[in-house]
């Protein structure tokens, strides 16, 4: 529970920060590869998996925007067009809806009494 409470964690700063980074991910990953979900109850792996199918969607349009920047940029002639263009790909896509949203999924899952106490 712990990995899972600094991944939660450190992807919460992460948003608020407004940080162009992937969140973390690696603890589902080695949970769900392990099998040790299975020491969890049903409820709280749901929770969970809803929460890092968040990160993973997240983390995947970040991709996506870092890849549209590299080939936007031969076509970009001066920094003026440059931040026009990384603007509105990051507002429309990082930090619009999906980012507030699972920010605030995030919240709301490192607040419940289970995820908290250890």
């Amino acid at each position: 529970m712990v990995l899972f409470r600094n991944e939660i964690n450190d992807s919460i700063r992460l948003l608020q920060e407004g940080r162009l980074e992937p969140l973390p991910y690696d603890g589902w990953t080695l949970t769900v590869n392990s099998g040790d979900l299975r020491l969890f109850s049903s409820d709280k792996v749901n929770e969970l998996r809803v929460a890092y199918t968040g990160i993973q969607k997240y983390n995947y349009g970040l991709e996506w925007v870092r890849r549209t920047i590299e080939r936007s940029k031969p076509m970009i002639k001066n920094r003026k067009q440059l931040h026009k263009r990384l603007d509105a790909i990051e507002t429309k896509l990082v930090f619009d809806q999906h980012a507030t949203e699972l920010l605030s999924a995030l919240q709301v899952l490192a607040n419940k009494d289970w995820f908290r106490d250890p």
